[in-house]
Protein backbone atom coordinates (compact mmCIF):
# COMPACT_ATOMS: atom_id res chain seq x y z
CA UNK A 1 0.00 0.00 0.00
CA UNK A 2 2.87 2.37 0.77
CA UNK A 3 4.45 1.89 -2.65
CA UNK A 4 1.07 2.40 -4.34
CA UNK A 5 0.50 5.61 -2.39
CA UNK A 6 3.94 6.93 -3.31
CA UNK A 7 3.45 6.05 -6.99
CA UNK A 8 -0.04 7.55 -7.06
CA UNK A 9 1.36 10.84 -5.77
CA UNK A 10 4.51 10.69 -7.93
CA UNK A 11 6.75 10.76 -4.86
CA UNK A 12 10.15 9.35 -5.76
CA UNK A 13 12.59 10.71 -3.20
CA UNK A 14 11.78 8.07 -0.56
CA UNK A 15 14.01 5.25 0.59
CA UNK A 16 12.07 2.26 1.88
CA UNK A 17 13.91 0.18 4.47
CA UNK A 18 13.08 -3.32 5.61
CA UNK A 19 13.03 -2.81 9.37
CA UNK A 20 12.10 -6.30 10.51
CA UNK A 21 8.80 -6.18 12.32
CA UNK A 22 6.54 -3.65 13.96
CA UNK A 23 8.70 -3.38 17.08
CA UNK A 24 11.73 -2.46 14.98
CA UNK A 25 9.77 0.10 12.96
CA UNK A 26 8.46 1.74 16.12
CA UNK A 27 11.96 1.75 17.64
CA UNK A 28 13.29 3.36 14.46
CA UNK A 29 10.70 6.12 14.73
CA UNK A 30 11.32 6.68 18.44
CA UNK A 31 15.11 6.85 17.95
CA UNK A 32 14.78 9.11 14.90
CA UNK A 33 16.59 6.70 12.59
CA UNK A 34 13.61 6.70 10.20
CA UNK A 35 11.16 9.47 9.34
CA UNK A 36 8.10 7.30 8.88
CA UNK A 37 6.81 3.76 9.21
CA UNK A 38 3.80 1.67 8.33
CA UNK A 39 2.02 0.70 11.55
CA UNK A 40 -1.49 -0.31 12.52
CA UNK A 41 -3.61 0.12 15.63
CA UNK A 42 -3.12 -0.06 18.51
CA UNK A 43 0.43 1.07 17.77
CA UNK A 44 -0.80 4.08 15.79
CA UNK A 45 -2.37 5.54 18.93
CA UNK A 46 0.77 4.89 20.98
CA UNK A 47 2.79 6.83 18.43
CA UNK A 48 0.22 9.65 18.33
CA UNK A 49 0.58 9.95 22.11
CA UNK A 50 4.36 10.28 21.60
CA UNK A 51 3.82 13.24 19.25
CA UNK A 52 3.87 11.50 15.87
CA UNK A 53 1.20 12.22 13.24
CA UNK A 54 -0.80 9.72 11.23
CA UNK A 55 -0.29 10.64 7.60
CA UNK A 56 -2.51 8.05 5.93
CA UNK A 57 -5.09 5.69 7.41
CA UNK A 58 -6.56 2.51 5.89
CA UNK A 59 -9.73 4.51 5.29
CA UNK A 60 -7.73 7.09 3.35
CA UNK A 61 -6.28 4.34 1.16
CA UNK A 62 -9.77 3.02 0.39
CA UNK A 63 -10.99 6.52 -0.50
CA UNK A 64 -8.04 6.84 -2.89
CA UNK A 65 -8.98 3.54 -4.49
CA UNK A 66 -5.82 1.80 -3.32
CA UNK A 67 -6.87 -1.73 -2.56
CA UNK A 68 -4.77 -3.90 -0.33
CA UNK A 69 -4.93 -7.39 1.09
CA UNK A 70 -4.82 -7.44 4.87
CA UNK A 71 -5.47 -11.11 5.48
CA UNK A 72 -6.53 -14.18 3.63
CA UNK A 73 -7.32 -17.86 3.70
CA UNK A 74 -4.82 -19.95 1.78
CA UNK A 75 -5.07 -23.53 0.51
CA UNK A 76 -3.51 -25.59 -2.22
CA UNK A 77 -5.61 -25.59 -5.39
CA UNK A 78 -5.84 -29.37 -5.28
CA UNK A 79 -7.20 -29.30 -1.73
CA UNK A 80 -9.66 -26.48 -2.45
CA UNK A 81 -11.03 -28.14 -5.58
CA UNK A 82 -11.49 -31.54 -3.96
CA UNK A 83 -12.74 -30.16 -0.62
CA UNK A 84 -14.91 -27.24 -1.72
CA UNK A 85 -17.39 -27.73 1.13
CA UNK A 86 -14.63 -27.51 3.74
CA UNK A 87 -13.28 -24.29 2.20
CA UNK A 88 -16.79 -22.80 2.13
CA UNK A 89 -17.27 -23.71 5.80
CA UNK A 90 -13.94 -22.11 6.74
CA UNK A 91 -14.89 -18.90 4.92
CA UNK A 92 -18.31 -18.93 6.61
CA UNK A 93 -16.73 -19.41 10.04
CA UNK A 94 -14.27 -16.59 9.37
CA UNK A 95 -17.11 -14.29 8.26
CA UNK A 96 -19.13 -15.23 11.35
CA UNK A 97 -16.09 -14.42 13.50
CA UNK A 98 -15.79 -11.06 11.77
CA UNK A 99 -19.46 -10.38 12.45
CA UNK A 100 -19.07 -11.35 16.11
CA UNK A 101 -15.99 -9.17 16.39
CA UNK A 102 -17.80 -6.11 15.05
CA UNK A 103 -21.05 -6.73 16.94
CA UNK A 104 -19.61 -7.59 20.36
CA UNK A 105 -17.31 -4.78 21.42
CA UNK A 106 -16.70 -6.04 24.99
CA UNK A 107 -15.68 -9.52 23.80
CA UNK A 108 -13.49 -8.09 21.05
CA UNK A 109 -11.72 -5.78 23.49
CA UNK A 110 -11.21 -8.67 25.91
CA UNK A 111 -9.59 -10.76 23.15
CA UNK A 112 -7.46 -7.86 21.91
CA UNK A 113 -6.31 -7.27 25.49
CA UNK A 114 -5.51 -10.94 26.02
CA UNK A 115 -3.62 -11.59 22.79
CA UNK A 116 -1.99 -8.20 22.22
CA UNK A 117 -1.32 -7.59 25.94
CA UNK A 118 -3.03 -4.20 25.97
CA UNK A 119 -4.71 -2.82 29.09
CA UNK A 120 -5.07 0.85 28.15
CA UNK A 121 -8.82 1.48 27.59
CA UNK A 122 -8.16 4.08 24.89
CA UNK A 123 -5.83 1.74 22.98
CA UNK A 124 -8.40 -1.05 23.26
CA UNK A 125 -11.13 1.23 21.93
CA UNK A 126 -9.02 2.41 18.98
CA UNK A 127 -8.05 -1.19 18.21
CA UNK A 128 -11.69 -2.21 18.26
CA UNK A 129 -12.62 0.65 15.93
CA UNK A 130 -9.85 -0.36 13.54
CA UNK A 131 -10.92 -3.99 13.27
CA UNK A 132 -14.63 -3.21 13.18
CA UNK A 133 -14.19 -0.64 10.39
CA UNK A 134 -11.55 -2.38 8.29
CA UNK A 135 -12.42 -6.06 8.10
CA UNK A 136 -14.38 -6.88 4.96
CA UNK A 137 -17.99 -7.99 5.27
CA UNK A 138 -17.62 -9.87 1.99
CA UNK A 139 -14.02 -11.07 1.93
CA UNK A 140 -13.33 -10.80 -1.80
CA UNK A 141 -9.69 -10.50 -2.83
CA UNK A 142 -9.36 -7.15 -4.68
CA UNK A 143 -8.05 -8.16 -8.15
CA UNK A 144 -6.27 -4.86 -8.67
CA UNK A 145 -4.48 -5.17 -5.34
CA UNK A 146 -3.24 -8.65 -6.21
CA UNK A 147 -2.03 -7.51 -9.63
CA UNK A 148 -0.22 -4.57 -8.11
CA UNK A 149 1.38 -6.78 -5.44
CA UNK A 150 2.59 -9.24 -8.09
CA UNK A 151 4.14 -6.37 -10.06
CA UNK A 152 5.91 -5.11 -6.96
CA UNK A 153 7.31 -8.58 -6.26
CA UNK A 154 8.62 -8.70 -9.83
CA UNK A 155 10.25 -5.26 -9.48
CA UNK A 156 12.01 -6.48 -6.34
CA UNK A 157 13.12 -9.64 -8.19
CA UNK A 158 11.17 -11.85 -5.79
CA UNK A 159 9.25 -13.48 -8.65
CA UNK A 160 10.14 -14.08 -12.29
CA UNK A 161 8.99 -10.96 -14.18
CA UNK A 162 8.75 -12.80 -17.52
CA UNK A 163 6.62 -15.56 -16.03
CA UNK A 164 4.42 -12.91 -14.44
CA UNK A 165 3.73 -11.32 -17.84
CA UNK A 166 2.22 -14.57 -19.13
CA UNK A 167 0.37 -15.46 -15.93
CA UNK A 168 -3.17 -14.11 -15.62
CA UNK A 169 -3.90 -12.17 -12.45
CA UNK A 170 -6.67 -14.66 -11.64
CA UNK A 171 -4.02 -17.36 -11.12
CA UNK A 172 -3.11 -15.80 -7.78
CA UNK A 173 -6.50 -15.98 -6.06
CA UNK A 174 -9.91 -17.61 -6.29
CA UNK A 175 -12.95 -15.51 -5.39
CA UNK A 176 -15.37 -18.25 -6.52
CA UNK A 177 -15.90 -19.46 -2.95
CA UNK A 178 -16.82 -16.01 -1.67
CA UNK A 179 -18.95 -15.42 -4.78
CA UNK A 180 -20.83 -18.67 -4.15
CA UNK A 181 -21.57 -17.62 -0.57
CA UNK A 182 -22.67 -14.18 -1.75
CA UNK A 183 -25.01 -15.65 -4.37
CA UNK A 184 -26.50 -17.96 -1.73
CA UNK A 185 -27.41 -14.91 0.39
CA UNK A 186 -25.08 -15.93 3.22
CA UNK A 187 -23.40 -12.54 3.68
CA UNK A 188 -26.62 -10.56 3.34
CA UNK A 189 -28.25 -12.76 5.97
CA UNK A 190 -25.22 -12.61 8.26
CA UNK A 191 -24.94 -8.83 8.24
CA UNK A 192 -28.66 -7.97 8.64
Amino acid sequence: ALRALLERNNIKDVTILQMGGLAEAMAGLSKGSVDGAVVSPPHTLSLLKQGFRELVSPGDLRKLGIGFVTNGIVARRSFASSNRNIVLRVIKATAEGTKLMTANEPLTKKLISKYLHIDDPELLHQSYLYVSENFAREPFVPPGAMQWMAQQLAQMNLVDAKALQTTPNSAFFDNSFVEELKQSGFFESLWK
